[in-house]
């Protein structure tokens, strides 16, 4: 490893998100690259994003995860299926706004832990702050 990936990663776990780092480094949804240098971390990322994923797509990770298949609730379900047919925050599914369907998600996913679920929660909560 490099001084900088030694020193990033030191940073990441001082600010107890090493973990989170490394599985999105380790599921390719996360590349950093040093500025001076141009030396990266997780040159397996598959892209950088050129901005926020779809709603579908965030849900589609979400009905992917162990915990949906088997744990979550009905109404879990139901916000997070309505989710998976939006595109945009600012969608709207019938007579709902996204961000009503993604605030209701928000409140019926409390019961799913993890690294993973911590990454999809504050990006859906990164959405609803974008729409202010």
């Amino acid at each position: 490893m490099s001084n900088f990936t030694d020193q990033f990663m030191q940073e990441a776990d001082r600010r107890g998100s090493g973990d989170l780092v490394r599985s999105m480094l380790d599921a390719g949804l996360l590349m950093v690259i040093d500025a001076e240098t141009g030396d990266t971390l997780g040159d397996q990322a598959k892209a950088i994003p050129a901005g926020p994923r779809s709603l579908s797509t965030i849900a589609g990770e979400i009905m992917g995860s162990p915990w949906y298949r088997s744990n979550s609730s009905i109404y879990a379900r139901d916000y997070v299926e309505a989710m998976s047919r939006l595109n945009k925050i600012t969608d709207q599914f019938f007579a709902d706004t996204a961000e009503s369907v993604v605030r209701y998600a928000l409140a019926n996913l409390t019961t799913w832990r993890g690294d993973q679920a911590r990454a999809i929660k504050a990006e859906l909560k990164d959405l609803l702050k974008a729409v202010k």
